[in-house]
């Protein structure tokens, strides 16, 4: 996409030390998934349309979250039917359609058990509430960060709001596909009553990452950033280890 080397093995070295990234060893589909997003997106952009289809298809049935990437690689097709060098459709269509797919088949392996097909969008009702306007929702996060929820989901409000302008900085570093991508990806995740595991689907958002990546540009910043997150990492690790934090 244009950027340099450097800039690149900073956004390898921002992923592996994001402080949500421990969850990539852990029992969580995350590692599969970002493999299926970061292979969708740039098979998108080099208009290797078959490439991208099974990206999308492997993200989306790792994790039904992965189905952000059907409007995102829909925005990348648009780009090139607006150029009039879309030839056949069969490939963009293709991969419009394979995060759907992906979904569909894992909502389908979901009917073994007896929770129903929907069980991955219902089973943790319990624990993060109902769906919330999330910017509602990141108004009465300024209250909890001063209220009884400080030491719990205050504590992601921080996180939240960087999330938030690095999404907003995506769409001026990166291609509008990715922004897509993020935006929703972060939209449905501060759309819960409660936040926990906001830092993990902020991982989700992987061009966020790449953002954060372009914005340590200079050698002082980089070490900052990594140190940052190196801290972050190793904070939500003990945490989660210890059953205080929900990764």
């Amino acid at each position: 996409e244009g950027h340099s080397d450097a800039e690149a093995d900073r956004a390898v070295a921002l992923v592996m030390l994001f402080p949500s990234a421990f969850v990539l060893v852990f029992a969580y589909a995350e590692a599969i998934m970002l493999c299926g997003v970061a292979g969708a997106l740039l098979a998108a952009r080099r208009r290797q349309w078959w490439w991208a289809a099974l990206g999308g298809l492997v993200a989306a049935a790792a994790r039904p979250l992965g189905v952000a990437l059907a409007p995102a690689l829909a925005v990348e097709a648009l780009l090139v039917w607006r150029a009039g060098r879309l030839g056949r459709p069969w490939g963009p269509l293709a991969a419009i359609v394979a995060p759907v797919a992906g979904v569909g088949a894992y909502l389908a392996w979901a009917t073994r058990f007896d929770a129903g097909p929907l069980a991955p969008f219902t089973v943790q009702g319990d624990l993060r509430g109902d769906a919330v306007d999330p910017l509602s929702r990141l108004v009465r996060g300024v209250g909890d960060l001063v209220g009884p929820e400080r030491f719990g989901d205050g504590l992601h409000l921080p996180f939240a709001a960087a999330f938030v302008v690095l999404a907003v900085l995506t769409f001026r570093r990166w291609p509008v596909s990715f922004g897509v991508y993020a935006v929703i990806v972060l939209v449905a995740s501060l759309s819960a009553q409660n936040l926990n595991s906001l830092e993990r689907y902020g991982l989700n958002a992987l061009p966020i990452v790449l953002t954060l990546a372009l914005l340590a540009r200079t050698e002082r910043v980089e070490r900052v950033v990594l140190a940052i997150s190196a801290c972050g990492f190793v904070s939500l690790c003990a945490l989660a280890w210890l059953g205080v934090y929900v990764p």
